[in-house]
């Protein structure tokens, strides 16, 4: 179900610009991008970025716990 949403929404992905806003400086863009990374929790769906152009895709990750990255910020 979450796949078919994600595609009712961005028939056409989100990378392109203006899908998407993006990240607003690169500071902000290694926060996210680094809580992604740490999460012990499951990437689903998403998980995509691109530093240069402070792309993050919508990500959805399955099982995460209270103590995980995510959890903490």
């Amino acid at each position: 179900m979450c796949l078919s949403r994600y595609q009712e929404f961005y028939p056409d992905g989100t990378t392109e610009p203006g899908n998407i806003a993006r990240l607003p400086n690169h500071g902000s863009f290694d926060r996210v991008k680094k809580l992604l990374d740490d999460t012990k929790g499951t990437v689903i769906l998403g998980g995509d970025s691109d530093r240069e152009t402070k792309y993050v895709a919508p990500t959805v990750v399955r099982n995460v716990g209270p103590d995980d990255s995510l959890m903490r910020e």
